[in-house]
């Protein structure tokens, strides 16, 4: 008898789903906005690539 075979298990499992996604929308709305533009997050990234190492990037940035 497999997962989808019992009704019961299958809907506990959507419940369970329904209720992660929820909580997941809930945290996306609830999230802080990044106190950095646009701009400079192009600019840490392109820092990182550069080669500079990620302790100095994130003490110049003010990232703890």
């Amino acid at each position: 008898m497999g997962f989808y075979s019992d009704p019961r298990k299958l809907d506990r499992f959507k419940l369970e789903f329904s209720a992660t996604i929820s909580r997941l929308r809930e945290e996306w709305n609830h999230m802080k906005a990044s106190k950095f533009s646009d701009a400079q997050k192009a600019f840490i990234i392109k820092q990182g690539e550069e080669g500079t190492p990620v302790a100095e990037i994130c003490r110049k940035a003010g990232i703890r």
